[in-house]
């Protein structure tokens, strides 16, 4: 729970850096530049994943934003943020969806509509992974 609750956090904190509103710095650890450097590399594709949050997003489209082959953008994306690519599109999908739910302003099939899931079935399984509970949970 500790590793979710920690990966949640820094792909909220990494979302907000993509939408500016985030205003602190990523400051590197031990003198290493490369990770801090790698993530100011990584905005073009932040701000495409943001985006495009209500349609399939395909590692092909983020490496060619990227202008790299899928194999090393997939490395390289891992070793900046920690994550895979499409486990931080998961993330990022999730925590809007909480967002969502928390407002109340749409339905749980409105939801997964504006998060590109093809039902409100397959929103709800993958809500249900991510949070241990059902979105009709959350709003209550």
């Amino acid at each position: 729970k500790l590793k979710g609750a920690f990966l949640m956090l820094l792909a909220k904190i990494i979302e907000s850096y993509g939408e500016g509103k985030y205003e602190g710095t990523f400051r590197p650890s031990f003198g290493y530049r490369g990770q801090v450097a790698d993530v100011v590399f990584l905005q073009p594709v932040f701000k495409h994943i943001h985006a495009n949050l209500d349609r399939p997003i395909r590692i092909r489209e983020l490496a060619a934003i990227a202008s790299m082959s899928e194999k090393y953008f997939i490395s390289f994306f891992k070793k900046a943020i920690g994550l895979a690519p499409a486990q931080y599109v998961h993330q990022v999908r999730m925590n809007k969806a909480m967002d969502y739910l928390r407002k109340g302003k749409y339905s749980v099939k409105e939801i997964a509509s504006l998060l590109g899931y093809p039902d409100a079935s397959s929103f709800s399984k993958a809500f249900k992974r991510t949070f241990r509970a059902a979105p009709s949970r959350i709003r209550e």
